[in-house]
């Protein structure tokens, strides 16, 4: 009697507090049973679970979708800063005869050449002649020379004169620049072989009294001499050569 007195006493009180413990666990928001959606969240970004990520959130958690395949941002390689190679220049080729077998034939530094009209520009290849022995022997004893190329005198002082074809087996344009005025020039030139059974001292006379209309208009420092028409053919106007600029660059 005593035991069940207790118990009957005791009965409210227990009552209270279930009562207490079940609207505590309805003030959570969450069903018994289950865990705070916060302690789940991934990462530093916490969502509501009842909606859509934002795409910020999306973005900054860098896991692709369900499903998908997560492939890393690639950058387009940087683009090349290497100069493409200079042009080639041909085998040089000599005329075989008697006249020439003491003619050098070492190729000589080179230089690329810009001519240009205002309207048209090509880029010739060309052979430095600065030497006094190199600028002697030319293009003497050429069996060709190839549209592009070409050979290019230079010297230290404007100098007057022209250029004869002794001994040249190529017709060549020659045009005379560099001087102080910027004027250009230029001038046709024939070939001068030794004529059949012809003495040495009548053939360079001959070349001599030929030459004298290759020379320039005025001064000079520098000529260049190319094969015959390629600069006319190519689209420069050599009618009116006080529009040609001619410039080079020589190669290390």
């Amino acid at each position: 009697m005593i035991g069940r007195r207790r118990t009957a006493e005791r009965l409210p009180w227990l009552l209270g507090a279930v009562i207490s413990l079940v609207a505590v666990a309805c003030s959570s928001g969450a069903a018994p049973g289950t865990e705070n959606p916060a302690a789940t969240s991934t990462g530093s970004i916490v969502t509501n679970p009842s909606q859509e990520p934002t795409q910020e959130a999306a973005s900054a958690t860098a896991v692709p979708p369900s499903g998908t395949e997560f492939v890393p941002p690639t950058t387009s390689p940087a683009a090349s800063s290497t100069a493409p190679p200079p042009a080639a220049f041909p085998a040089l080729e000599f005329a075989d005869n008697s006249d020439c077998t003491e003619i050098s034939r070492e190729p000589l530094p080179l230089a690329d050449v810009t001519i240009t009209d205002g309207v048209r520009t090509v880029d010739v290849v060309a052979e430095m002649a600065v030497s006094g022995a190199d600028q002697g022997q030319g293009l003497m004893c050429r069996a060709s020379v190839p549209g592009g190329t070409g050979m290019l005198f230079i010297w230290e002082e404007e100098r007057t004169g022209g250029f004869w074809m002794f001994n040249t087996y190529v017709p060549l344009d020659i045009l005379y620049f560099g001087s102080a005025s910027g004027e250009v020039s230029i001038r046709q030139m024939e070939p001068c072989p030794r004529n059949r059974d012809e003495e040495l001292s009548a053939w360079r006379s001959r070349c001599a009294f030929a030459a004298t209309d290759y020379g320039g208009d005025g001064s000079y420092t520098t000529a260049l001499e190319l094969p015959l028409g390629w600069l006319e053919s190519e689209g420069i106007n050599v009618s009116n050569p006080a529009q040609i600029v001619v410039s080079f660059t020589p190669r290390q």
